[in-house]
């Protein structure tokens, strides 16, 4: 099949040692991962779903199934799946230049890690009965509420997250999507050992 035969060049950057790592984990930690997005990105793979205007790849449908494919016959570690798959995309179409510029070169590179922060204590996959809040300050949010479920939330620099902004509006609606670094003071992240003792799925407050 005359498509998989650039992608099978892939095993010939993969390490050694980052192949074929422990199936137990459900994403290899941070070094492995952050070290293959690298390699990627330096072979012109780094955002494979990405179009190529927005410094993607550019590949088909079927070529980037062929790709996936062939990173798991090869046994490569994965990419950063909220970056690569939810957040590049939606940055890519909506965020400003000054926006694009401080975090796709740094999702290319494996230099910036995300987490998803939309599900709640009372709000899990009913998304309009969030309550975490995000009031206006000036040119600055002040967030307040409570995050769930976060993977990989201990692993990662910045989270996008659903935050109420509206609280007259009905609950559909009055919800915005913010971009904010993990490191920003009141972020708390707590671990919830899943059934397996693996530490995945943190519990995150923002005060």
């Amino acid at each position: 099949m005359p498509v998989s035969t650039p992608f099978a060049r892939q095993c010939e950057h993969l390490p050694a040692d980052l192949a074929d790592k422990p199936v137990g984990s459900v994403r290899l930690i941070r070094a492995d991962l952050v070290r293959w997005q690298k390699i990627l990105n330096g072979n012109g793979w780094g955002t494979p779903y990405w179009a190529h205007k927005d410094g993607g790849t550019g590949w088909t449908v079927l070529q980037r199934l062929v790709f996936d494919e062939e990173c798991v016959a090869a046994g490569t570690p994965t990419q950063d799946g909220f970056a690569q798959k939810l957040l590049g995309p939606v940055i890519n179409a909506f965020a400003t230049p000054d926006q694009k510029a401080e975090h796709i070169p740094r999702i290319l590179k494996g230099e910036r890690l995300w987490c998803q922060g939309f599900s709640e204590p009372s709000s899990g996959s009913d998304l309009a009965s969030l309550r975490t809040r995000a009031d206006r300050d000036g040119d600055h949010y002040i967030v307040n509420g409570q995050k769930i479920w976060t993977s990989y939330a201990h692993e990662s620099d910045w989270i996008f997250l659903l935050v109420r902004t509206d609280a007259d509006a009905k609950k559909q609606a009055g919800i915005s999507f913010l971009l904010v670094d993990m490191q920003t003071p009141g972020i708390a992240v707590r671990p919830i050992r899943s059934i397996d003792d693996c530490h995945h799925l943190p519990e995150r407050d923002v005060l």
